[in-house]
Order: C-alpha cells, then sequence, then structure tokens
C-alpha cells in the first residue's frame, strides 16, 4: 500500500515537471547539455548560501543582485548551526531535518542556470518557496513548551519580526516605479550591464540624454555585446 501510495502522488509528479520544463524550453529557450549545467552548477555554489544569508540577515537586497562577502557567511554560518542544531537535537529532529532539506533541495534547480555577472548572478525570488524550509525549521526549535512559555524569547523573536517588517517597509521604495528599481539594481550590483543599460533607456525615454549616455557607456564597458 505505501509502495502504491507514493507512486500514485510520485507518478503525476513526474509527468508535470517534465511537461513544465518541455514548454518552457520552448518558450525559453533550448535545455542546455548536461556539461554546461553542471558548469553553471558548481559556479552557483554561492549561491546556496547567498540566499540564506539574506534570510537570516537582509542586507544587499535587490532585484539583480551580485554575490556578496557579508551574504556568504551568514549564510555558511547558518547552514553550520543548522546542521549542528539537527546532530545535537533531541527532540522534532526529524522535523528539523525535513526543513532542512525542504530548503536545499528546492534551492538546487535554480543553481543550473547562469545569466552572468554582466546581467545578475542569482535572483532572490527563487528563494520564496524554499525559504518556507527555514520557517519549517524554526517552527521545529519553538514548539517545546519552555520555548513557548519564555517571555524573554517571545519578546526577541518580537523585536525581529518588528525589524524584518521594517525593512521590508523601505525595501519596498525601490519598486515604486521602473527607475527606482534600477537606481536599486546599479547601487547594489555596480558589475551588472543590464542594470546600467535598461537604466539608460529609461533616461532616454525622460529626456535625460547625458545620464543616459552615461549609463549605455557603462555598460559597454562592463559588456561590449551591450
Amino acid at each position: 500500500n505505501m509502495l502504491k501510495n507514493l507512486i500514485s502522488i510520485t507518478f503525476p509528479a513526474v509527468v508535470i515537471i517534465t511537461f513544465f520544463l518541455m514548454m518552457r524550453s520552448y518558450a525559453v529557450e533550448p535545455l542546455e547539455t548536461k556539461f554546461n549545467m553542471f558548469n553553471k552548477f558548481i559556479l552557483n555554489i554561492q549561491m546556496i548560501p547567498n540566499l540564506i544569508g539574506k534570510f537570516i540577515l537582509p542586507y544587499n537586497l535587490s532585484g539583480l543582485p551580485a554575490y556578496n562577502i557579508i551574504n556568504t557567511i551568514s549564510g555558511l554560518a547558518a547552514l553550520l548551526t543548522m546542521i549542528l542544531l539537527i546532530i545535537f537535537s533531541k527532540n522534532n529532529r526529524n522535523y528539523l531535518l525535513f526543513g532542512f532539506i525542504w530548503l536545499i533541495i528546492l534551492i538546487l534547480p535554480g543553481m543550473f542556470t547562469n545569466p552572468g555577472n554582466a546581467k545578475f548572478d542569482y535572483l532572490e525570488c527563487r528563494a520564496y518557496i524554499p525559504m518556507i524550509g527555514l520557517v519549517i525549521f524554526f517552527t521545529a526549535i519553538f514548539r517545546n513548551e519552555k520555548m513557548k512559555n519564555n517571555d524573554v524569547l517571545r519578546f526577541g523573536i518580537g523585536i525581529i519580526i518588528a525589524g524584518f517588517a521594517t525593512i521590508n517597509f523601505l525595501t519596498s521604495s525601490s519598486y515604486v516605479s521602473t527607475l527606482d528599481f534600477y537606481n536599486n539594481a546599479v547601487d547594489k550590483n555596480k558589475r551588472s550591464a543590464l542594470a546600467y543599460n535598461n537604466r539608460g533607456v529609461i533616461l532616454r525615454q525622460q529626456g535625460k540624454l547625458q545620464e543616459a549616455v552615461n549609463d549605455f557607456t557603462s555598460a559597454i564597458k562592463i559588456d561590449s555585446k551591450f
């Protein structure tokens, strides 16, 4: 019965995912060779600590981000802490492990593509579903009665939530307009020719020709294809 249930769940999922990949390859670009995908996967190893680091310490948030040493270090510290908690936890280990596996497994698909530094190193939106694993992980930590009834801990969590809400409010200003978006992208990723180029297009449309020329020139210096 267990094997039958597993097959009944897995088979439709495989069919749907395969169909999605086929349709996506027609709409976007052909599926790449295994060798190219593996190379890009290796190049994007830093994506794992960067995405996790931004969840723990929301620094350098951007629509077109570049890998950042602060996000990498905070992410590696978080990963090490999670592994130690799983190893030494006496309660809720299965929940902790499940959350950790969810987090890592669902980051992996985005690592097989690499737009290149002239555009951006990765996309933060790829972290939305994987980060549910961190929510599961943290929930498992705070499940026991001692944690629930600890007023100091509850106060600390309240402060963290308030801090994250404030950061969210301030960061949302980068999405007020297209120009705000690319101002933020250029500020946070000086190596993105795409950000300079697209901001140049907007500035040209607004009649700010010299500023547009400056941005187009910056884009070309980074990548002559622009």
